[in-house]
């Protein structure tokens, strides 16, 4: 006689959960299929975060080969600062990145690259040198996130940088350092338009996997906040 497949609820509850692993089922799935065997639905959720490290290591090691490729294919900064953000955001898996850069001569930080961005206004977007959460990332290099920007008093808000986040909607935010022969260059961010909990481990990835880009025709612009400004120099172009 042939044998017949069990029922779905004659399966036993490790069982379905190795079937849901396999599947590629997510950490709420797994969660509500194993409510009836707790031990199990545990090892179930740690293989599938190690699975997840997994595909976050490989996604790195993937990002940073291509970046790499382009690279030794152009020495042009501008081409190499999109390749950046555009890995990045591919990395991360976000709805936007971009990249600002100080500016030595009017003193302020600018937006130099932007990948799925929709704001005019946030592309254009100047900011003091200490301000947002750029600038905390740039005075301490290190990698900062935040799940709501909106509402993080670690930062130093400003109307300008508000005005321009809430244009192009976006909420999270991870930003992390460009170094130059360690010193900060610019920042690196990733954003998305609906809270998310960066994890310490997206923003350790993302700061190692960043390569180092060209070195520009003059030498890197220490970014540190400025004293006042002499009464001879041109205010910031806004």
């Amino acid at each position: 006689m042939a044998r017949t497949m069990p029922e779905e609820n004659e399966i036993h509850p490790a069982e379905r959960l190795l079937r849901l692993l396999a599947g590629g089922a997510a950490a709420e799935e797994l969660g509500e299929a194993g409510a009836a065997a707790p031990a199990s639905a545990a090892l179930a959720l740690r293989v599938h975060r190690t699975l997840a490290q997994h595909r976050r290591r490989e996604a790195q090691l993937t990002a940073l080969f291509d970046t790499a490729t382009d690279l030794a294919a152009s020495r042009d900064l501008d081409a190499v600062l999109q390749a950046i953000v555009r890995r990045a955001r591919l990395l991360l898996g976000t709805e936007l990145a971009y990249l600002t850069l100080p500016d030595e001569e009017a003193g302020d930080t600018y937006m130099r690259v932007t990948d799925g961005s929709v704001s005019p206004l946030f592309q254009t977007l100047r900011l003091e040198l200490g301000e947002g959460l750029g600038g905390l990332v740039a005075q301490t290099a290190r990698p900062y996130a935040t799940p709501d920007y909106r509402t993080d008093a670690r930062f130093h808000h400003t109307r300008n940088i508000d005005a321009g986040v809430l244009d192009e909607g976006l909420v999270a935010i991870l930003g992390v350092p460009l170094l130059l022969e360690k010193q900060v260059i610019g920042v690196l961010f990733a954003a998305d338009r609906n809270p998310r909990p960066f994890s310490p481990d997206e923003g350790r990835c993302s700061a190692h996997w960043l390569p180092t880009p060209p070195s520009p025709s003059t030498p890197p612009v220490p970014w540190t906040t400025p004293g006042p400004r002499s009464p001879t120099s041109p205010p910031p172009t806004r």
